[in-house]
């Protein structure tokens, strides 16, 4: 059980890395940085819309 979780957690991480690689290079250009700059902009007005319509 041990030998399958560490295989698993190699894997992933492995995976997890090589996705990294690729998107570097994506995120490095003016367009990915532009899209990165738009979703977390959105998610700032989304979390604040949220917070206005709590009840607490």
């Amino acid at each position: 059980m041990v030998g399958t979780f560490s295989g698993l957690i190699i894997l992933i991480h492995t995976v997890y890395a090589l996705t990294a690689q690729r998107a570097r290079r994506w995120l490095a250009s003016d367009r990915g940085g532009k899209w990165v700059n738009k979703a977390g902009g959105a998610t700032f007005l989304l979390f604040g819309a949220l917070l206005a319509n709590s009840n607490r």
